[in-house]
């Protein structure tokens, strides 16, 4: 008689990898309202249509859905479970599960709205409104490590979608003021204190205070979900 084959279980690493559709969304279900069976049917259902589901908290998980969680209760189980990202890198989006149900129903991961984040905000050190910088990029400070990542990441992802656009003006545009807000001194956390820099035009505005109201800029987030699904169908063929 022959042994029976043992079925594999939703959410291991393997699962997750093999048949991903959007590599560059991997997606952590925590458990604390969740429960265990709902954690695994809802595991299921996202491996089914192609989404990557890691089964531990780790540094690949980009987007982390929680059920019936405050924003509070969610930003204290993130430090529980990790240490400070590294200069240059951002923590995992703290999600509710309305962002998973409508990816869910949609077929693909939607763009990160306000409503979705679970989201706390902590006072920053502001910088001085206005603040003064030299034009030439020569006469700035270029740190490795600097207070706008998410910011000046942000005006790069829309530098490099115009420049495959062919869209020389919108890459220059975007690229510096990119450079700008990694020279400041401190954190960007209102608007006006980008008045009179160089450099940064009423689009560039535009995403700046969208990421500041909402911590995220629905026109980014719809150009690296592109830029993630033309990845998974390179990765089919």
């Amino acid at each position: 008689m022959l042994p029976k084959r043992r079925r594999a279980r939703a959410g291991t690493p393997g699962a997750d990898s093999s048949a991903a559709r959007f590599p560059g969304v991997a997606v952590y279900l925590a458990e604390p309202h969740m429960g265990r069976s709902r954690r695994a049917f809802l595991t299921r259902l996202a491996l089914s249509k192609g989404f990557r589901v890691l089964d531990a908290y780790s540094s690949e998980v980009t987007h982390v859905v929680m059920e019936q969680t405050s924003a509070e209760e969610a930003a204290r189980w993130q430090e529980s479970r990790a240490a400070p990202p590294e200069p240059g890198c951002a923590r995992p989006t703290l999600l509710d599960i309305s962002w998973f149900t409508e990816s869910m129903a949609a077929g693909h991961p939607v763009p990160v709205e306000c409503r979705h984040r679970l989201q706390v905000t902590v006072p920053r050190k502001a910088l001085p409104s206005p603040v003064w910088m030299p034009p030439y990029a020569c006469q700035r400070p270029t740190p490795l490590t600097h207070h706008n990542t998410s910011l000046s990441e942000a005006l790069e992802t829309l530098a490099e979608a115009a420049g495959f656009d062919g869209s020389e003006g919108r890459v220059l545009a975007f690229s510096r003021a990119a450079s700008m807000l990694k020279a400041l001194p401190g954190p960007v956390t209102v608007l006006s204190q980008l008045q009179g820099l160089p450099h940064f035009g009423e689009h560039s505005c535009r995403v700046v205070q969208e990421l500041l109201d909402c911590g995220v800029c629905a026109e980014v987030e719809r150009v690296r979900l592109s830029a993630s699904s033309s990845l998974g169908s390179l990765g089919s063929e």
